[in-house]
């Protein structure tokens, strides 16, 4: 079974178009704002019947709960959470509500959870210190593989039994105009990206009625990568499971 794993889709469709096949998806939160589809970026976790939980992004436009930003993206982020509340359809509204904050699923005999950051906490950066690692650990007692987001960093971590990975993101990745995901196939992880049509995503922002600064600030972070933390993605990378 091939597995394909993503997170941090931020409404970037022409980045989900490019990703591979897969038997099964799973989405690790922040499918929604900041990008200029919402409701085909849904529509797509729907008709892969993927398994998503909810992102600070997700909880913000879903039930009006505010989350603090990075600074550089404060002003966009509000205007763009506003924005997605009202181009949401109701059916994809009531999905974007009804997404569990954590998930666990056994995928050929591996326990595998998602979290969008931190157990019980949408919106933390981790270091991750031990303290926190032993939180993740605790937090998901009988899982093999931990997925966590939100940094939209690729990153893989040992600790104790458990593999500690994240997938990157798919809409604003830390290499521009690239879709990070993770595959898990056999007993491998692999972390990938593919690149995607960066300029019809930048059209698509600019189509919208988000003001000139706001549309700057987002399609600032598809062209030069997102600043959370500014690295280079691998372009594959396998780790065993």
């Amino acid at each position: 079974m091939r597995v394909l794993i993503v997170a941090d889709i931020h409404a970037n469709y022409d980045a989900l178009a490019a990703l591979p096949d897969s038997d099964l998806t799973l989405c690790a939160g922040d499918t929604v704002t900041f990008g200029a589809l919402p409701n085909e970026s849904l529509d797509w976790l729907r008709e892969r019947r993927a398994l998503a939980i909810r992102g600070e992004e997700d909880d913000a436009v879903a039930n009006g709960t505010f989350y603090r930003l990075p600074r550089h993206l404060e002003q966009a982020g509000i205007a763009s959470r506003a924005w997605t509340r009202e181009k949401l359809a109701p059916a994809r509204a009531t999905q974007l509500a009804s997404l569990p904050p954590e998930y666990e699923t056994v995928v050929d005999g591996r326990r595998i959870a998602m979290v969008h950051a931190y157990p019980g906490d949408y919106n933390r950066y981790l270091g991750p210190s031990d303290d926190e690692l032993d939180r993740m650990t605790r937090a998901f007692p009988r899982a093999q593989i931990i997925v966590t987001a939100h940094n939209h960093r690729q990153s893989a971590r040992r600790y104790h039994d458990k593999l500690i990975i994240n997938p990157g993101s798919v809409g604003f990745s830390s290499k521009g105009g690239h879709a990070a995901f993770v595959t898990i196939e056999h007993d491998n992880v692999s972390f990938e990206s593919v690149p995607y049509d960066v300029e019809r995503a930048i059209e698509r922002i600019r189509a919208t009625t988000l003001t000139s600064d706001v549309q700057d600030a987002c399609i600032r972070e598809l062209t030069e990568g997102s600043l959370r933390p500014r690295t280079r993605l691998p372009m594959r990378v396998s780790v065993p499971v």
